[in-house]
């Protein structure tokens, strides 16, 4: 059985950076229904993700998209 709880919450306002590791937890990004943008940027890049899914409870293993490869757009 997995169990969820919320060990940290962070509300960013305009303009601040986050940062989150993934050896820290799952986490998750929401907004209160205003337009945003969040950018996701790996170094090294990762080659699988892990993908938890609340309604089946449930972890996934995919492999990323790339919009760009060293610059040059896939």
């Amino acid at each position: 059985m997995f169990i969820f709880s919320i060990e940290k919450q962070t509300t960013l306002n305009f303009g601040e950076v986050g940062y989150v590791s993934d050896k820290l937890g799952l986490h998750s990004i929401h907004t209160d229904g205003e337009d945003a943008i969040s950018l996701h940027l790996y170094s090294p890049p990762i080659t699988t993700v892990k993908i938890f899914e609340p309604e089946t409870r449930s972890t996934l293993k995919r492999n990323p998209g790339f919009y760009s490869k060293y610059g040059v757009r896939t």
